[in-house]
């Protein structure tokens, strides 16, 4: 028992050096641009190693404009597991892990996981193992604004200025 015990701690202090600094700091923190993950015009995220929804061992936060994929969005998005991998990963050992910007209780991702295709959700052939596991990997997405959406902003924030400048000056 004794043994068992000092196993556990060891493991304890292992996971702990290995633990980012920033570990569950960022929920609140802007996103760093450099997780998110561009395609067509929806913009994407690996927010963590498990499921969007309760119960999980850790949700993913929805947040700035961010939800859940639909399969239509999957689809538009990716061909297979194999895109999904290619795409958030930058070297066959590190991956675009936005998981402490998104995540309530974790600070990581598993890349083994989203290699073997165990993606919450995610359609075949994107998602080929576990999808509806609460452990599998997460991924939230948002449409890209389009050009035309700011200039319309910048136009009626326009309008509005020229109207109560108007009324001002009368």
């Amino acid at each position: 028992m004794k043994n068992f015990i000092q196993v556990l701690v060891a493991l304890a202090a292992i996971l702990m050096l290995h633990a980012p600094a920033h570990a569950l700091s960022e929920l609140n923190s802007p996103i760093d641009p450099k997780v998110i993950v561009t395609v067509g015009d929806l913009q994407w995220v690996w927010s963590g190693p498990c499921a969007p929804v309760e119960p999980s061992c850790g949700t993913s936060m929805q947040r700035d404009n961010f939800t859940i994929p639909t399969a239509a969005q999957w689809l538009s998005s990716f061909a297979d597991t194999a895109t999904v991998v290619a795409a958030f990963t930058t070297t066959p050992f590190t991956g675009i892990c936005a998981s402490p910007w998104f995540n309530t209780a974790l600070d990581h991702c598993d890349l083994m996981d989203l290699q073997m295709g165990s993606i919450w959700n995610a359609p075949s052939p994107i998602g080929t193992f576990e999808t509806q596991n609460a452990g599998a990997e997460a991924f939230l997405v948002r449409v890209v604004p389009e050009p035309e959406t700011y200039l319309m902003l910048v136009a009626g924030l326009g309008l509005v200025a020229a109207i109560a400048r108007r009324k001002r000056s009368t």
